[in-house]
């Protein structure tokens, strides 16, 4: 292994503790919900879960921007900067990781997750981990000038995530929050399928050098652009090649099957589409 990688490596595992640390704290003392820790005594599935989602996108966020921080010109002035562009990271998910899950599955997920619903922590811990991406690609930089320009991605990503998946839930003819709510876990996998996958592409979009705004927009929006392929997928792959059925544009046996709380065919969904999105990310 090359001393650059040893390098790099140091970095990420030494960011990856802070953040570590700063979501055990931020879950103890700046939530109603368990920490890490308490949830080790209380035994809830769903806060498990959950918090399962939340050090995936710690470890995602430490990653990622770890690598983009580091220049090897200066230890102290890449470990700043990791810790800097780490934190903004950190502290971004959290907040827009809980406040998605109220938007989409009402306020009640919150006390669904707490008594143990793991419908319900699936739902959750999709949300983390879609945010961490998020987070992960759009916040990093060298100055306050690329944070200030990672913010905005991040809010461009925030969005197009919020109104993709919405869009999406809509070609459903079940109510994915009763589902969830009612810990129907085939509707859960599902959901968190597409949440994931639809994080994955624009996440790619908020990432590589920012060059104008013209051109970085642009980019962004032809990324983004890929997204109605996770319909098709749905609709026809799964819907008429995997399962013989007559191609429908809304609805059809995937939907009878999931609403049925047929966990298999759940997961064979949102494996789709986390496969057609790692796809569209192999694409130069």
């Amino acid at each position: 292994m090359e001393e650059s990688a040893i390098y790099r490596l140091g970095i990420c595992a030494s960011l990856a503790v802070l953040l570590l640390v700063v979501l055990e704290v931020s879950l103890r003392f700046l939530t109603k919900a368990p920490s890490i820790r308490q949830n080790r005594e209380d035994n809830n599935p769903a806060d498990a879960l959950r918090h399962a989602g939340d050090v995936v996108a710690t470890f995602l966020i430490a990653g990622t921007v770890a690598d983009m921080c580091t220049k090897g010109e200066s230890l102290t002035s890449d470990l700043w900067h990791s810790a800097l562009f780490g934190l903004v990271a950190q502290v971004l998910f959290l907040v827009c990781s809980r406040a998605q899950t109220r938007f989409f599955l009402a306020q009640r997920l919150a006390g669904e997750v707490e008594r143990g619903n793991p419908a319900a922590g699936v739902a959750a811990a999709a949300h983390s981990v879609a945010t961490g991406i998020l987070a992960a690609n759009a916040v990093a930089g060298d100055d306050l000038h690329d944070l200030g320009t990672s913010l905005v991605f991040f809010v461009l990503g925030q969005v197009a995530l919020l109104g993709i998946v919405a869009l999406f839930r809509m070609l459903t003819v079940y109510d994915d929050s009763e589902e969830i709510l009612g810990e129907n876990m085939a509707a859960s996998i599902s959901y968190a399928g597409v949440t994931v996958a639809v994080a994955v592409l624009v996440g790619r979009a908020s990432e590589g050098d920012f060059t104008t705004w013209g051109e970085s927009l642009v980019g962004f929006a032809q990324v983004v652009a890929y997204a109605p392929l996770l319909y098709v997928v749905r609709q026809f792959v799964v819907g008429s090649v995997v399962l013989g059925s007559a191609p429908a544009l809304r609805g059809g046996p995937l939907d009878r099957a999931i609403a049925g709380r047929n966990v298999g065919l759940a997961a064979l969904e949102a494996a789709t589409y986390l496969g057609t999105a790692l796809l569209v990310n192999r694409l130069p």
